[in-house]
């Protein structure tokens, strides 16, 4: 804990008041040293992996993936090991009620269409006031049975898992002594800059919002990784299922959205009626505003580094608007999480 200790604050300062601004900035430290460690080992992972003799997608993706989970279980004990969480404390595992699940799983898909379309709104307007857009990284569909099978696991199990384990779960429950509200923003925050570009950023932000309430709400992850699962599956079945049949027509696109809409408002309407309180946030007994409890967390120089970090490979990842973009379906531009 002495590392986080950023010198002495100024002796005017209540003594309560002191010992909540060091805890915030330890706590801001560790999650920014934690993070950023992600981060990097990313990185040089992603560099090793397009190093390597591999021959096909299976084989590459299969180190990737490797890489992928070792970064987010160093980023995970990291964080647990710099804030003294447990494991019970870090991945909070109660028991969930199928209609809970359901219901917020639907609820998750409005969400997440919701980012599509503020997703399409931010590019293009910045498509039309810079000249520039942002992309994601390439994620090749493959065209092989084995393939599909090691696709559906990268794209949709391994980020359902190990995502939520590092930012519901760790990162979340380091930040709950700020105020759940504080938790829940920054949490999601880290969970759209951890993406690295504005395609899956908004809805990585708005979604993350949801998954850390719900967590919150039940005291458990299960429900978040089921949601996060299920979205990213949905990217990914559309994906093969263009590669399969050379592009589904827009009506069974239509159709689609339309029920995940019926389904989004029947959740909504239910977990509102089942489950009152839900979308409320346990407000923190905290010594100090809002304005300079964010300004004490995102001025730690580990905090610093990370957004540097994350703020640069968003920069990376625009490239200038070709003279004519075609839209597609809205699902067809709904990013994963």
């Amino acid at each position: 804990m002495r590392f986080f200790n950023h010198g002495d604050l100024p002796p005017s300062m209540p003594t309560e008041r002191r010992q909540a601004v060091r805890l915030l900035r330890m706590l801001s430290g560790a999650v920014g040293l934690g993070l950023a460690l992600q981060f990097v080992s990313s990185l040089g992972f992603a560099i090793d992996t397009a190093s390597l003799p591999t021959s096909g997608f299976v084989q590459a993706s299969l180190v990737d993936a490797g890489g992928y989970v070792l970064s987010f279980l160093l980023g995970y004990a990291a964080i647990c090991a710099m804030t003294g969480l447990s494991t019970r404390q870090a991945l909070p595992l109660k028991r969930i009620e199928p209609d809970f699940s359901l219901a917020a799983v639907g609820c998750g898909m409005v969400f997440s269409l919701g980012g599509a379309m503020a997703t399409t709104v931010i590019n293009s307007a910045l498509a039309a006031y810079t000249g520039v857009k942002p992309v994601m990284g390439d994620i090749p569909t493959p065209d092989t049975p084995m393939g599909w099978a090691v696709y559906f696991v990268t794209v949709a199990l391994l980020p359902s898992l190990f995502e939520e384990i590092l930012f519901r779960g760790a990162v979340l429950q380091a930040l709950r002594p700020l105020g759940d509200g504080f938790a829940i923003v920054i949490s999601s925050l880290m969970f759209a800059l951890a993406h690295g570009n504005l395609v899956q950023g908004p809805n990585s932000f708005g979604m993350g919002l949801l998954l850390a309430t719900l967590t919150l709400y039940s005291g458990s992850i299960k429900t978040a990784i089921f949601l996060h699962f299920f979205n990213n599956f949905i990217f990914a079945f559309i994906a093969v299922a263009d590669e399969i049949t050379g592009g589904l027509p827009e009506r069974a696109y239509s159709l689609f959205i339309a029920g995940l809409i019926a389904w989004g408002a029947a959740g909504l309407a239910y977990l509102l009626r089942a489950y009152p309180g839900v979308f409320s946030w346990r407000r923190g007994n905290w010594p100090m505003g809002g304005v300079m409890k964010t300004f004490h967390f995102f001025t730690t120089p580990a905090m610093v580094g990370y957004l540097a970090l994350s703020l640069w490979l968003i920069a990376m990842n625009f490239v200038p608007v070709a003279p004519q973009s075609p839209e597609g379906a809205l699902l067809r531009l709904l990013p994963k999480i």
